[in-house]
């Protein structure tokens, strides 16, 4: 993750925050940074709902 932080501090250096490149940059950051929040949220979800599943299988089979 190093590599990406980086990558992202040598285009603030190019492209200071106050310019447009740095605003659309940031625009861009902000828009990858909640994807990935989104992306570990429907994880979470999956395995949440992976359990859950699991759990009722064992339930059901416990009542047979």
């Amino acid at each position: 993750m190093s590599g990406l932080r980086d990558f992202f501090e040598d285009i603030d250096r190019r492209y200071p925050p106050n310019t447009d490149f740095g605003y659309i940059r940031y625009l861009n950051n902000e828009h990858i940074i909640r994807l990935t929040e989104d992306n570990q949220r429907l994880k979470y979800e999956k395995s949440e709902l992976k359990y859950e599943n699991e759990r009722l299988k064992i339930e059901f089979q416990d009542k047979i």
